[in-house]
C-alpha cells in the first residue's frame, strides 16, 4: 500500500514536471520570435537541469539526515509555488530566474525513490523501483498531452495554474498519506556531500555503477535526438515529423508497459542479469538502427532499443541502494546518481547535435552502441570481481508495508 501511495506522488510530480517542460518553450516562442527566441529557449530550458544537477547531492545528504519525506515536502511545496508564479514572469531575466529557482526546488522524485528503498525488502526492491519508474513514465506521457489540451483550451496562464494544482495535490498527498521515515539526525557532521560520498564510493566501489548511469543516460538522450536527425538527413523521409512523433509515442508506451516486467525479472533472476541483458539488447538495437536503410528497419531497431533500455535507471538504483550502500547513505548516493543522470541527459543531445554535422548520424549511432557495450564490459568486470570476494554483511532492511 505504501509503495502505491509513493507511486501516486511520483505520478503527480512527473505529470506536472512534463507539463512545465513542454510549456516553457511554447510560452517563450509565443512571446519572443526569431533567432533570439531559440537561444533564449535553450538557455532557459537548460538552466533548471544544470542547477538541479549540482544541488541533487546536497538534497540527498539532507534526505539522509532528516528523512526523505521532509525533502519531498520541501520540493513539492516549492515546485507548486514556482509553477504558480511562472505566468507572472514577463522579461527574459525573470523567466530565467524562475527556472533557476525551479532547479533549486528539485529532488521530489529522487527522495521518493529513497523512501521506497528504505521501506521494502531487498528481495522486492526491483519491483518497487519499477512501480515508481512506471509512474514516472506515465507522467511523461500524460504531462505533454495535458499541456497541449490545456494551452488550446484555457491558455498558458490557466495551464500553469493546473500544473501548480497537480503538484500541489502531490505535496498534500505526501504530507498526509506517506509515512515518516526517520533520518540519521546529526550523525552526519557536515552537509558537504562530497567527503562522505568519496568515503562511501571507495568503501563500496560505487564508481562503476555511477559511471554506467552517466554514460547510459548520455547515450539514451543522444539517441532521442538522433531519431529525427536520422529520419530526415539519412533516410530523407518526407514524413519525418509524423514518424518521429509516432515512434516516441510507441516508445513511451513500451517504457510504461515494460517497467513491471523488468522489475519482476530483476527480483527473480537478479539485477545483474537484468541490467546485463538490458545493456546487451540495447546495444543490438542501436546497431540495427545504424545500418537501417528503411524506416521500417529503423523503427524495429528503435523498439528493441527502448524495450531493453527503458529500465536502466531502475536497475542501476537497485545496484546502488541495496547492494552497495547502507540505508544511512542511500539518499546521498541517489542524489548523486540523479545529478549524473541529468548531466548525461544534457550532454547527450549536445554531443549528438555538435558531432553529427561532421561525422553523420550513422557513425554517432555506432558510437552509441560501442558506449553501451563498454558499460556492459565494465559492469561484468565488477560483478565478476565482487563474486570472488566474501559477501559483505548488511544490516536489516525494514519490512515492506504493502
Amino acid at each position: 500500500m505504501r509503495i502505491s501511495l509513493i507511486a501516486g506522488c511520483v505520478l503527480l510530480s512527473s505529470t506536472s514536471f512534463y507539463m512545465n517542460f513542454v510549456l516553457v518553450p511554447l510560452y517563450l516562442l509565443s512571446v519572443y520570435h526569431g533567432h533570439d527566441a531559440s537561444l533564449l529557449t535553450g538557455l532557459v530550458s537548460a538552466a533548471s537541469f544544470l542547477v538541479s544537477a549540482f544541488v541533487s547531492p546536497v538534497w540527498g545528504r539532507l534526505s539522509d539526515r532528516f528523512g526523505p519525506k521532509a525533502m519531498m515536502l520541501r520540493s513539492g511545496v516549492l515546485l507548486t509555488v514556482v509553477y504558480a508564479l511562472f505566468p507572472l514572469c514577463h522579461s527574459p531575466w525573470q523567466i530565467l530566474g524562475i527556472r533557476v529557482v525551479n532547479g533549486l526546488a528539485s529532488g521530489f522524485i529522487p527522495a521518493a525513490f529513497a523512501m521506497a528503498a528504505k521501506i521494502v525488502r531487498e528481495s522486492q526492491a526491483a519491483r518497487a523501483m519499477s512501480a515508481l519508474s512506471a509512474a514516472r513514465s506515465a507522467g511523461a506521457l500524460a504531462g505533454p498531452a495535458l499541456c497541449g489540451v490545456g494551452v488550446a483550451t484555457i491558455g498558458f496562464t490557466g495551464t500553469y495554474v493546473c500544473t501548480a494544482a497537480v503538484m500541489g495535490v502531490g505535496a498534500l498527498l505526501t504530507a498526509f498519506a506517506l509515512p515518516q521515515i526517520p533520518g540519521e539526525g546529526r550523525t552526519a557532521r557536515s552537509l558537504n556531500p562530497f567527503a562522505p560520498l568519496f568515503a562511501v564510493s571507495v568503501r563500496n566501489g560505487l564508481g562503476t555503477p555511477l559511471l554506467v548511469s552517466f554514460v547510459s543516460a548520455c547515450v539514451v538522450s543522444c539517441i532521442t535526438l538522433l531519431v529525427p536527425l536520422f529520419l530526415t538527413q539519412t533516410l530523407h523521409s518526407s514524413h519525418s515529423a509524423e514518424f518521429t512523433g509516432t515512434m516516441f509515442l510507441v516508445g513511451g508506451g513500451i517504457a510504461l508497459g515494460m517497467a513491471g516486467v523488468w522489475g519482476t525479472l530483476a527480483d527473480r533472476y537478479g539485477f545483474e542479469r537484468s541490467l546485463g541483458a538490458g545493456l546487451a539488447g540495447a546495444c543490438l538495437g542501436v546497431l540495427v538502427m545504424s545500418i537501417a536503410s528503411s524506416v521500417t528497419v529503423f523503427a524495429v531497431g528503435y523498439v528493441v532499443t527502448i524495450t531493453f533500455s527503458c529500465e536502466f535507471g531502475t536497475m542501476l538504483m537497485v545496484w546502488l541502494t541495496h547492494t552497495q550502500v547502507g540505508r544511512e547513505a542511500r539518499g546521498l548516493v541517489l542524489g548523486t546518481n540523479n545529478s549524473l543522470t541529468l548531466l548525461g541527459a544534457g550532454l547527450g543531445p549536445l554531443l549528438a547535435g555538435g558531432l553529427t554535422q561532421g561525422v553523420g548520424t550513422r557513425f554517432m549511432l555506432i558510437v552509441s552502441a560501442l558506449l553501451l557495450a563498454a558499460c556492459l564490459v565494465a559492469a561484468l568486470a565488477v560483478w565478476s570481481l565482487q563474486s570472488r570476494r566474501a559477501p559483505v554483511e548488511r544490516g536489516p532492511v525494514e519490512a515492506d508495508a504493502q
